[in-house]
């Protein structure tokens, strides 16, 4: 009687275990999905592949390129209305996967190194002496839909205070069709401002727009 009731107690057992240790791998695998995290600080180009339904997001950027001409720089032919050159340079981030996946990322700014250019003067930018309020090297972002602004980028800035820092957060979704990207445009413009600027001439500045801190 005792070995029946043994037998009894395992076979009520037995499937509560079973069903309580495949609840745990489901649940296991949902949450390392949905709090998955990739570190991509100063990396340009990314794809990263997510743990459900091979899920991927993709970042790829072009880099704004300022070279400062000393003939743009004539003082008698300063402006703080009218930019002497500008560059575009653009972030495209883009998510594949089923339909209602979300990420959340971050664009930040920075400044690129200049390969070959004098080392005894920096190839990052600092305003010149006595620029006041005036404009000399400046920045604005435009934000696609799902993107919020951050430290006032859509404003056109000094770039100097954008350096380093997250120009944008957002939020993006898979749509019905799969597939979804948003464009990031970054504008920049350089005045001949009313001040000596003799330590821009003939130098380049290089800026680049990044993903960071994606999570999905």
């Amino acid at each position: 009687m005792e070995e029946k009731n043994n037998n009894n107690y395992k076979a009520f057992i037995v499937p509560i275990v079973a069903v309580a240790i495949f609840a745990l791998m489901i649940f296991g695998a949902g949450y390392a999905y949905f709090a998955a995290t990739v570190n991509t600080d100063n990396v340009t180009n990314i794809n990263v592949v997510l743990p459900k339904q091979n899920t991927t997001i993709t970042s790829t950027s072009s880099t704004c390129s300022m070279t400062i001409n000393a003939a743009d720089m004539v003082q008698s032919a300063n402006s703080t209305t009218t930019a002497k050159s500008s560059s575009n340079c653009t972030l495209n981030v883009t998510l594949k996967g089923i339909e209602g996946v979300k990420c959340t990322y971050n664009v930040t700014l920075n400044a690129v190194p200049v390969l070959g250019q004098d080392p005894v003067n920096p190839t990052t930018y600092s305003p010149s002496s006595s620029l006041g309020s005036n404009k000399e090297f400046t920045g604005k972002l435009t934000l696609p839909t799902g993107a919020t602004e951050q430290n006032d980028s859509t404003t056109e800035t000094q770039i100097n205070t954008f350096d380093g820092k997250v120009l944008a957060s957002a939020t993006i979704t898979v749509p019905s069709s799969g597939t979804i990207t948003q464009t990031y445009t970054f504008e920049e413009k350089w005045y001949n401002a009313p001040v000596d600027q003799g330590v821009h001439a003939n130098r380049r500045y290089q800026y680049q727009l990044s993903m960071t801190n994606v999570k999905c």
